[in-house]
């Protein structure tokens, strides 16, 4: 399973040279070497366990940089260091970084294959990347599967949702989705408010992105 895995990241890090970000423009690439950078922390006396390399991964992760997850992925394994949630979460970032669905759900097979369970993060970094992409039914799908598990969608997991639908511009389902916040006393932060005021706006509907401003106000949403 970790042949496996590992030939399907390293496919991915090809694909994926010289291809930039559909979601944030990536820095300069730095060349990554796991092993050198493991012998340093060793040197130094720096914890070469699962959370040191958690912590790397979760460092590339925000880039969207497949390959130096790769790298650190490969080095956790060959160090006989068991992946758990954290770890496959911070390659799903990855991969949702750089608008790559399939290989985020790669991720998930291979957490599944584990019997590695998803938690809140896994579920919200799945739901956001649908929503980036404009695959709404996956990630209502998501969301149900995710509120029939252990965690409840939160408020992360409804304003990815509510932005996603505003931006394409299907208000009705952002709306609905807001009001299901409230009706499950989910809290409703500016970002909230502010990604359902932007949906009214993009349909030209200024009426009530206004009611909701005013609703802002009055609730003293900071």
């Amino acid at each position: 399973a970790d042949d496996c895995f590992l030939q399907f990241l390293n496919i991915r890090v090809h694909e994926s040279q010289g291809y930039e970000s559909k979601q944030i423009p990536l820095r300069p690439r730095v060349r990554f070497n796991a092993r050198k950078v493991a012998k340093e922390m060793e040197e130094n006396g720096v914890p070469q366990d699962q959370i040191t390399y958690n912590t790397l991964l979760s460092g590339f992760a925000k880039r969207g940089d497949v390959e130096g997850c790769y790298e650190c992925f490969s080095e956790m394994l060959r160090r006989k260091l068991e992946p758990n949630t954290i770890t496959f979460s911070c390659l799903m970032t990855a991969f949702v970084r750089r608008g790559d669905m399939d290989g985020a759900l790669e991720a998930v097979e291979e957490m599944k294959s584990r019997q590695i369970p998803l938690d809140e993060v896994a579920y919200n970094t799945l739901i956001d990347g649908y929503a980036k992409v404009g695959d709404f039914d996956s990630a209502t799908q998501t969301l149900k599967e995710m509120d029939a598990s252990r965690f409840q969608p939160g408020t992360i997991t409804y304003n990815s949702l509510i932005a996603g639908f505003g931006k394409v511009g299907r208000v009705e389902d952002a709306r609905s989705l807001f009001n299901e916040m409230g009706r499950r006393n989910v809290r409703r932060d500016t970002v909230s408010y502010n990604a359902l005021i932007s949906a009214y706006v993009r349909v030209g509907d200024i009426e009530n992105s206004v009611k909701i401003v005013e609703e802002m106000k009055k609730k003293r949403v900071r």
